[in-house]
C-alpha cells in the first residue's frame, strides 16, 4: 500500500472516530439536559406544592423555610419556644415573650428561644439526674443586647407553683446552677448574666 493510500485511511479513520466522539458528546449533553429538565420540573413542582399548602394555611412560605433552617417547628418557630427535644419524652415548652429586665431596667426586648443542638441532650440529663431530678427542656438563649444581668420571665406551660424547677446553664464543659427568682403557674423567672444554653430541671 503506497503512502497516499496509507494517509487517506488514516483520515478515513481519524474522521470516522471524531464523528463517533461527536455523536457521543451531543447526546451526553442531551441525556444531561433532559436529567436536568426533569430535575428543574420537579423542583417547580415541589416548590408551588409548599406554597400551596403554605397559603392554605395562612403561613408565609418564608416563614416555612425559616423554621426548616433553624430547625425548629412552624409553631417553635413562631410563638419563640422549643417544645420538642430529641432524646427527651416529656418536654414542658419553653417561651419567652418579652419585658426582659436588664441590668435592672425594665425594656420590651425578647431573648430568643432556639434548639441547643442534640450533644448536649445527654450532659443535660445526667446534669438532671445528679439533683434527683428530670430534664423537661434544653433550649438554647440568645439576647439581642449585652448585660451583666437579665431578669428573664419564661412561659412554661404546665408548670404548677409548687414544683421545685431548677435551671443549669453549660458553661466550658459543665453545668453552672442559675438563680431561679420564682416559679408560678406557667413560669419560671430567672436571672441570667450571659445568655446560653439552659437546661430546665424538675426534681423530684
Amino acid at each position: 500500500m503506497n503512502a497516499k493510500k496509507l494517509m487517506a485511511l488514516a483520515l478515513a479513520t481519524v474522521s470516522v472516530a471524531s464523528m463517533s466522539m461527536m455523536a457521543s458528546a451531543e447526546e451526553s449533553v442531551s441525556s444531561n439536559s433532559v436529567q436536568k429538565s426533569a430535575y428543574e420540573a420537579k423542583a417547580e413542582a415541589e416548590s408551588r406544592a409548599e406554597a400551596l399548602a403554605a397559603e392554605a394555611i395562612g403561613i408565609p412560605l418564608t416563614t416555612i423555610y425559616a423554621a426548616n433552617a433553624e430547625g425548629k417547628e412552624i409553631g417553635e418557630y413562631i410563638s419563640n419556644s422549643v417544645y420538642k427535644v430529641a432524646g427527651i419524652d416529656e418536654v414542658t415548652p419553653v417561651a419567652q415573650g418579652g419585658n426582659v429586665i436588664v441590668d435592672g431596667k425594665q425594656t420590651n426586648i425578647s431573648f430568643t428561644v432556639d434548639k441547643a443542638y442534640y450533644t448536649y441532650t445527654a450532659s443535660a440529663q445526667a446534669q438532671a439526674a445528679s439533683v434527683g431530678g428530670t430534664a423537661i427542656n434544653v433550649v438554647d438563649v440568645k439576647a439581642p443586647v449585652r448585660f451583666s444581668n437579665a431578669e428573664v420571665n419564661f412561659y412554661t406551660p404546665g408548670v404548677t407553683a409548687e414544683q421545685n424547677i431548677q435551671i443549669f446553664q453549660a458553661s466550658n464543659g459543665s453545668w453552672v446552677s442559675v438563680d431561679v427568682k420564682e416559679v408560678r403557674e406557667d413560669h419560671v423567672v430567672a436571672n441570667l448574666t450571659a445568655p446560653g444554653v439552659l437546661v430546665f430541671v424538675k426534681v423530684q
